[in-house]
């Protein structure tokens, strides 16, 4: 299980809204798994096409930051370089007056320090994932089911966001759940560099009988509902 943070929710405002920051030990890499479903899962389940208010809130910690949006999830990263100066011509990154560019992708200004030779800058990243055909929401009861398919995967991840009266959940499939996964309509097929594809038609109904179980062991977040802000 990850390490976890009691949480602390600071309430602040971005675009003239009032959001909650919720700091925690938070990691929430999409396309990061040892077992894929060969399709979304629970079949028997309609897939919704926004992110209900309740979960869409601002995840951070010190490298990564999530936002839930209605219908997009937003992973901001703050990435620190450091290149020797007598490489910088060969990289993606020129000197423009007193601040570096980013030639790939026309980035910056950029700041930067020089020590010893060394040049020193953070540049920050923004990845974007919608609603769509390779993430898709699901829904049953109070349990929300995301499933995500990387471009170059050759099946679905899968998450659990538990709606509590209090708190939201998130968790994961460790691989030990992956034994008590196959008693409900779930057989592996296949194994990719390690990576278990199960040929997995779950109904709803046995979806909760899976996490009544045990499954989705791997908590990656509690985060206790203080406030009633939202992101848009």
């Amino acid at each position: 299980m990850r390490h976890l943070k009691k949480t602390t929710i600071i309430e602040i405002m971005i675009n003239n809204k009032n959001i909650n920051f919720i700091w925690l030990n938070f990691i929430f890499i999409l396309g990061c798994t040892s077992a894929l479903m060969d399709k979304p899962q629970p079949l028997d389940s309609k897939n919704l096409n926004s992110f209900p208010k309740k979960i869409r809130r601002v995840l951070i910690d010190d490298k990564e930051t999530i936002i839930f949006k209605r219908k997009v999830i937003e992973i901001h990263n703050v990435n620190a370089h450091v290149i020797p100066l007598n490489e910088i011509d060969s990289s993606n990154y020129i000197f423009k007056d007193d601040y570096l560019l980013n030639k790939r992708d026309n980035k910056g200004p950029l700041k930067f320090q020089i020590k010893e030779d060394t040049v020193y800058f953070t540049e920050n990243d923004l990845r974007k994932v919608y609603l769509s055909d390779s993430l898709i929401l699901k829904n049953y009861k109070n349990y929300y089911f995301l499933n995500y398919k990387e471009n170059n995967m050759s099946g679905w991840d899968i998450y659990l966001i538990e709606d509590k009266k209090n708190e939201i959940i998130y968790r994961y499939l460790k691989d030990e759940d992956l034994n008590i996964l196959q008693d409900f309509n779930a057989k592996p097929i296949d194994t990719i560099q390690g990576i278990i594809i199960f040929d997995a038609n779950i109904l709803k109904k046995d979806m909760i009988k899976f996490i009544e179980k045990g499954g989705f062991s791997d908590t990656i977040s509690i985060i206790s509902i203080q406030h009633d802000k939202i992101v848009n």
